[in-house]
């Protein structure tokens, strides 16, 4: 999971800059504009842990889904499509860890 939020880290910040914007450089910069919250550095289990990681792509899905009917009423259609992508694999992660948790 952590490999594929990298991948999708780089590559947002790659059509950023396809669309002429300026995409976050530092950790800090998201940090300070997230809605998903950074850990503590404390020992947790496994469950917390996924119950966690469940909220958070919850709340990915959700701004996904904002940018794929804002970049649909621009007619930015490149951006609609990633977005399509992002909502197909988000919804099966989130339906994966809670196939998890109720076992």
């Amino acid at each position: 999971m952590y490999n594929d939020v990298n991948e999708q880290i780089d590559e947002i910040a790659e059509h950023i800059l396809i669309l002429n914007g300026n995409p976050l450089g530092t950790m800090k910069d998201y940090l300070e504009k997230t809605q998903i919250k950074e850990a503590n550095n404390e020992k947790i289990f496994s469950k917390e842990i996924f119950e966690n990681i469940l909220n958070d792509y919850n709340i990915l899905l959700e701004n996904a889904k904002k940018v794929k009917e804002s970049a649909d009423n621009e007619k930015q259609y490149a951006t609609s499509a990633l977005m399509d992508e992002y909502l197909l694999e988000f919804s099966k992660k989130i339906w994966m860890i809670k196939q998890m948790l109720t076992k």
